[in-house]
């Protein structure tokens, strides 16, 4: 037997060629989504602040580590990441947060991390203004999911069509999705309806 499968169907009212503005249903976002961001995109741009941080810190880490030596800061910022210092009760400090990092980083005891948190911070500031291609990011992003959702999709689709079912009467084999056929109500919501 044939089993009912939900699809959903997102749609904003700009994809929508038919339908007047007004008709139209704002597709809504639920305000609890991401504790602590009104919207997806402050939480996507707090992620993309601590991925600076992380890439900053990294530059700032391959200066210190120089072609004819290595500063005393580069241990000291490993160690201080990886295994926390005295002042931190020798917590690790990885960089969760880029902006929390580096507010704390910035009231170490020790004045060399206080001007590492700077340097830091300083290369974080170029790499967003100038480095880092926010146009090539964009694309990326969207023909990421462009991309995965037909490869879930079509995975889906083939399992779903994939799967044999036994006839009725003569446990006879044929394939899930040949007697499936779709509908299009009112709403213009698709429907499977078994013939």
């Amino acid at each position: 037997r044939l089993n009912r499968h939900a699809f959903v169907r997102a749609s904003s009212s700009s994809s929508r060629q038919n339908d007047d503005e007004d008709d139209a249903e704002p597709f809504l976002v639920p305000a609890n989504l991401f504790p602590g961001f009104s919207t997806p995109e402050k939480k996507a741009a707090n992620s993309l602040i601590t991925l600076m941080t992380m890439a900053a810190t990294r530059v700032v880490l391959d200066q210190w580590c120089g072609t004819r030596h290595r500063s005393p800061m580069y241990n000291k910022l490993i160690d201080y990441m990886q295994k926390g210092s005295p002042h931190t009760h020798m917590n690790p400090r990885p960089i969760r947060d880029g902006n929390r990092w580096l507010h704390e980083l910035m009231r170490h005891p020790e004045v060399d991390f206080r001007l590492a948190a700077v340097r830091i911070l300083e290369t974080r500031k170029l790499l967003a203004d100038t480095e880092f291609n926010w146009e090539v990011m964009d694309e990326n992003a969207k023909e990421g999911i462009r991309a995965e959702t037909v490869e879930l999709n079509k995975a889906y689709l083939t399992r779903l069509c994939g799967d044999d079912v036994n006839d009725d009467d003569g446990g006879e084999k044929r394939d899930a999705c040949e007697d499936v056929e779709y509908e299009r109500d009112d709403d213009d919501d698709a429907r499977e309806t078994k013939e």
